[in-house]
């Protein structure tokens, strides 16, 4: 199974990482790490997360942390749509 990043995602996280390396370097390395290694658990376990509203759609949570991913299979492939602190609300798609 491929991972593929859309568009703005690594956006994404780079913007969250650094907001908490603003306060504690150390702690932003460290969600960074629990996202990295949680995608690359979809490669081998791609129904790990949950159904999500939008069929197709799941959800995982970022052990650890606050954040949750947010992806779909497609054909041999996980995409990663979205990673979202959960204190927030999801954007309306």
């Amino acid at each position: 199974m491929q991972i593929r990043w859309l568009k703005g995602v690594l956006r994404n996280l780079e913007q969250a990482v650094e907001y908490i390396a603003q306060e504690d370097p150390r702690a932003a390395q460290s969600v960074a790490r629990a996202i990295y290694e949680t995608v690359q658990s979809l490669k081998k376990y791609p129904q790990l997360g949950k159904p999500w509203r939008i069929e197709g759609v799941h959800t995982i949570v970022v052990p650890r942390t606050p954040y949750s991913i947010r992806y779909r299979v497609i054909s041999e492939a996980v995409e990663i749509l979205r990673i979202h602190h959960q204190a927030q609300r999801w954007p309306d798609e």
